[in-house]
């Protein structure tokens, strides 16, 4: 066995490692988390996406983008006349040579038609299997002529630990007090049984 979270004396934890142990605590699944603005996409003109600032947990790997900040995201011209979807992702990759890993914001560019234009295919992948490039969609632009007219969130967001022990606080509340309910409409309907017997006697 190996320490993850300990002093060794030298490097020793593995980014393999460290998402094993987020893929513990939060799944293997793709979330933004809530925090700071998760990750809102503005947009800014016909061309350009700002996607503020928050934290993604992309089958265990953690990015950011900073607090205050935003990535901007170059949008291609529509054309007159036909319609478009691009897809913004997150986008895992490494390296085969180097072993260099990174998560960066790409779009996924759609094919444009004069109508029922299709969302473009990404990769989904496995981090943890060793495959070099896996996406996560984020958001679906739709472009109508030269115009953005929307930008539909694909992603969820994941509540924290303490939300969640909240959560399943109000859940348990709400459960006692249905218990308590039917407890009196059991009651009630005894009560009901007990005075037609009697009657029938």
């Amino acid at each position: 066995m190996d320490i993850i979270t300990g002093y060794t004396g030298s490097p020793h934890v593995t980014a393999e490692q460290d998402r094993d142990v987020n893929i513990g605590i939060f799944g293997a699944e793709s979330y933004v988390l809530r925090t700071g603005s998760r990750l809102k996409a503005e947009v800014s003109s016909n061309n350009e996406i700002k996607v503020r600032d928050g934290v993604i947990m992309h089958q265990g790997c953690a990015a950011s983008i900073k607090k205050n900040t935003y990535d901007s995201l170059t949008i291609a011209n529509g054309s007159q006349g036909m319609k478009r979807v691009d897809l913004i992702v997150a986008r895992y990759s490494r390296d085969q040579n180097t072993k260099e890993e990174s998560l960066v914001l790409k779009v996924i560019q759609g094919t444009p038609k004069e109508s029922g234009p299709a969302v473009p295919g990404y990769t989904t992948g496995d981090i943890q299997a060793g495959d070099l490039i896996a996406d996560m969609p984020l958001y679906q632009v739709t472009l109508n002529g030269l115009n953005i007219t929307e930008v539909k969130q694909l992603f969820a967001t994941q509540d924290s630990i303490a939300e969640l022990s909240s959560n399943l606080l109000n859940v348990k509340a709400d459960l006692t007090k249905a218990n308590n309910n039917i407890a009196i409409i059991n009651s009630n309907l005894i009560s009901i049984v007990e005075r037609g017997t009697k009657n029938n006697y």
